[in-house]
């Protein structure tokens, strides 16, 4: 059984929630459109319909239909409407209506040739920061996909498919085993690859020196950077925006993110305004919560003049922090609610690792461990509990970082937002989402860096605390060790 299947008894966390998506409309097809020739002359040719996200997808031919060959076509294609059609050739799109939407293969970028990865089925669930043996590599025979067991074993795994004569399904190959997370390293990339990989995604599986050399802590940092990018160019969602995009439809699939932010610190909002704005992910607001008094009307009106949605909710100092986020909470847009701590430091793939970790876990809430910190008394930075991220969590024996919360909007609400208390919301909230059947999922630590300064921190414990957890340590603020900037 695949473990990322998890079961979600509550109603509300069984469905997949986005805030807004594509609204295409098609027509159905008629029986005579159902099959189309076959130039070859080996007869007729059916179609083949997926449905991503509430939108069907037509597909003839044996290229395209492998662009969504990870989804179980649907058994009669006649009786809704299908919005898109895209077929190998001209010819076979030839007696499809002029109501729907026909595309030809080719005449989209080469990356959506590419097989589109089911994130539900692939994806880092259960990743391990331990391998075997020490620095080797798996060399495998041409045409065998080793599972995600034997890419983690290894230090990394070289291409297996470079004598493939098909480029897309090469290209398809290795983004599906960066994103279980092995490690892929490629000798022979070029334009062709890259065009089909995508330029981040190559250029990481192309970098033979980094990896050949490359210890515990560099392999997970590489393994991360590959999973990201293949999670986040070659899913399914992926894919489907790219069809949308050539059919002149509306290709924004992912989710509004809104960043909840609760602030006493009138000196802390233009870092967290810069924080914000820095984040890869493209569709982001931030929802100030202003706590109490010392908000100057000048920096207020800053804020709203920095190029991305901003909002301001002002709270008495009196009420607990529980109420400033839920006054935060009502007047976000998102479909997605993100936590952000204002003194805390976080890389600008962030946003992106968490709906990524959202969408492959199917989890109600989402988040990282502290496994980074600085520690501003000694200067230097340190590293714990390496190697407990990407697994579900038992809330009565861990937790995720507040800070680094990420929650469905529904869920949310479900559970009567955050309990009104100062201390242990975060911890509250992740024990609420459990106890109404919600999964409580942890993804890598990289990219959050928690920081201790000793200037009236919520959660109050010495250094000595962090330092007996520490497995590795770094002088000063080290950015890089914890994956920021």
């Amino acid at each position: 059984m695949n473990q990322c299947v998890r079961r979600r008894p509550f109603d509300i966390l069984r469905r997949r929630h986005r805030d807004s998506g594509p609204k295409a409309r098609g027509v159905s097809p008629t029986e005579s459109n159902l099959y189309q020739p076959d130039r070859s002359g080996a007869g007729h040719r059916k179609i083949s319909v997926v449905c991503v996200d509430g939108v069907r997808i037509g597909t003839l031919g044996p290229r395209s239909t492998s662009v969504f060959g990870a989804l179980t076509p649907e058994a009669d294609a006649s009786e809704s409407p299908i919005s898109i059609v895209v077929g190998d050739s001209l010819g076979m799109l030839a007696e499809m209506p002029s109501s729907v939407s026909s595309i030809v293969l080719a005449d989209l970028p080469a990356m959506a040739s590419v097989p589109a990865i089911d994130v539900r089925a692939t994806n880092p669930v259960g990743w391990k920061v331990a391998f075997d043996p020490p620095l080797g590599s798996l060399q495998a025979p041409t045409r065998y996909s080793p599972d995600a067991g034997e890419l983690r074993r290894v230090h990394h795994v070289e291409d297996w498919t470079r004598a493939s004569s098909d480029p897309a399904r090469r290209a398809g190959e290795l983004a599906k085993a960066a994103a279980a997370g092995g490690v892929v390293c490629v000798t022979d990339g070029g334009p062709e690859l890259e065009s089909r990989l995508g330029e981040q995604l190559c250029a990481l599986m192309t970098d033979v020196d980094r990896i050949n050399s490359a210890d515990d802590h560099d392999r997970e940092a590489i393994s991360i950077a590959m999973r990201r990018s293949a999670l986040r160019d070659h899913s399914v969602r992926a894919r489907l925006s790219q069809l949308l995009e050539a059919a002149g439809q509306d290709s924004t699939l992912v989710p509004l993110v809104s960043v909840l932010v609760p602030t006493r610190r009138p000196d802390r909002l233009r870092d967290v305004v810069a924080a914000v704005a820095s984040q890869s992910y493209p569709r982001v607001e931030l929802v100030l919560g202003l706590h109490g008094e010392g908000f100057d009307g000048s920096e207020l009106e800053w804020l709203q003049q920095q190029g991305f949605p901003i909002q301001t909710v002002s709270v008495p100092e009196e009420r607990c922090l529980g109420d400033v986020l839920n006054h935060a909470l009502a007047a976000a847009q998102g479909s997605l609610i993100a936590k952000f701590d204002d003194d805390d430091l976080y890389g600008a793939d962030h946003p992106w690792d968490l709906v990524l970790a959202s969408e492959y876990s199917g989890a109600a809430m989402v988040g990282k461990v502290s496994e980074y910190v600085y520690l501003a008394g000694v200067d230097c930075t340190i590293r714990r509990f390496a190697g407990f991220g990407e697994r579900y969590i038992d809330p009565e024996k861990s937790s995720i970082a507040g800070g680094t919360a990420l929650v469905r909007r529904e869920v949310l609400e479900a559970v009567g937002g955050w309990q009104a208390l100062s201390v242990g919301e975060d911890k509250a909230l992740v024990s609420d989402i459990a106890a109404h059947g919600g999964d409580v999922y942890r993804t890598h630590g990289r990219g959050y860096l928690l920081i201790r300064h000793g200037d009236g921190h919520t959660w109050d414990v010495e250094d000595a605390y962090f330092l007996d957890q520490a497995q590795d340590r770094r002088p000063g603020c080290d950015l890089r060790f914890a994956g920021i900037g």
